[in-house]
């Protein structure tokens, strides 16, 4: 109920924002190239995420790519110096390849806004009429917040895992959780003064062994940050047997490496389960999801049978959402490159031969071992 209040108030504030949203909604769900086009190829995507920078300023614990103890050597964790990022004219090319079909552009990283061109990168999507939102763990967004606003940004994805003691502990720097507040009230402020309702704010609460105990206090610290929705992500993580399973099946063309393991024996199901449950009963002003929906049956699953599927057992993501890394190569998800945006146009990587023959395998496959704790997997 609260979702489709919290859907009925953009569809008054921002009509054509608001249509465009439940038009992908209805091409996830009924993804006919999935269905119809043997060949691999696919529609314009949906989604895009670009990934600004893959420098981060937080150690997150959980997090083995940016904030990890051990360097992986992959495209997803690849560091780039500064002025080696993402650029304006990369943003330019990608938003030239699209005409009325525009994807959901989400500018991520690595912490996106240590790219100091993010802002511009945000403005210019916007002035190409793309539906734009930006996904950062909120220690930069005070400085950046008049620029944001004014930039049309439709919507802003904090990460807070808990009530101060315990995210800061999560992220591992003192004061993450006041910067973040500060700036989330700084936007809020910035918004009222120019009678604006974008950017909206998203709190997102990503499950991990530190905060398990807490997540039905979730739906307060949201509202505290004066966000009008909270998603809940049950951790991603490739254990051992993942990693041998899919090795064995990919390992020619999209190998793996253990990630965000070393706590998750930690974690309990069921103080998980009941947590969720507390936050839906609190959040009455609020629409709270997570991704991806389990019952208590399906979370005990999620953490102790780990290499087998939950709820879905063929992965569709491919076909409509994809991954822009910093130097510009696109991925579907996995470590495996369609090719680079310098080198060629959007269009001519999305449906190449990479990436057909990528979505060929997957679909022979249904899902890879490596897809079974993705969140793409039940994305869409």
């Amino acid at each position: 109920m609260n979702a489709a209040r919290r859907y009925l108030r953009i569809l008054a504030d921002d009509p054509g924002y608001a249509v465009r949203a439940a038009a992908a909604r209805l091409r996830a769900r009924l993804p006919l190239d999935y269905f119809l086009l043997r060949d691999g190829r696919a529609f314009p995507p949906v989604h895009l995420t670009l990934e600004l920078t893959h420098r981060c300023n937080l150690a997150c614990h959980m997090c083995d790519l940016y904030g990890g103890r051990e360097e992986i050597g992959s495209i997803r964790s690849r560091r780039e110096e500064r002025g080696g990022e993402f650029g304006v004219g990369l943003v330019e090319r990608l938003c030239g390849s699209f005409g009325v079909l525009k994807p959901v552009l989400s500018f991520g990283g690595g912490e996106p806004l240590m790219n100091p061109r993010a802002t511009e990168m945000i403005r210019l999507a916007k002035s190409k009429r793309f539906v734009c939102t930006l996904t950062t763990n909120g220690t930069f967004l005070a400085r950046h917040a008049e620029g944001l606003v004014e930039s049309g940004l439709d919507s802003i994805v904090i990460s807070v895992d808990g009530p101060e003691d315990v995210h800061d502990s999560i992220r591992g720097v003192r004061g993450t959780f006041a910067r973040a507040l500060e700036g989330a009230l700084e936007v809020a402020r910035l918004k009222a003064e120019a009678g604006r309702a974008k950017p909206r704010v998203r709190i997102n609460c990503t499950i991990n062994s530190r905060n398990t105990a807490v997540l039905g206090a979730m739906p307060r610290i949201a509202e505290a940050f004066g966000a009008d929705s909270l998603l809940f992500s049950h951790l991603w993580f490739w254990d051992r047997e993942i990693v041998e399973r899919h090795n064995r099946a990919c390992g020619d063309f999209c190998p793996v490496v253990e990630q965000n393991v070393h706590e998750l024996d930690m974690i309990d199901p069921a103080l998980v389960a009941g947590g969720l449950e507390m936050a839906r009963r609190t959040g009455a002003r609020l629409a709270v999801k997570c991704l991806p929906e389990l019952d208590e049956r399906q979370i005990r699953r999620y953490y102790t049978e780990r290499a087998r599927p939950v709820t879905r057992a063929a992965c569709r993501a491919v076909w409509l959402s994809g991954f822009i890394m910093p130097s510009g190569e696109v991925l579907p998800c996995l470590d495996y490159s369609y090719g680079n945006l310098n080198d060629r146009p959007f269009g001519e990587l999305w449906n190449g031969p990479r990436a057909r023959a990528f979505r060929k395998r997957l679909r022979a496959a249904g899902i890879f071992p490596g897809c079974v704790r993705c969140c793409l997997l039940y994305a869409f």
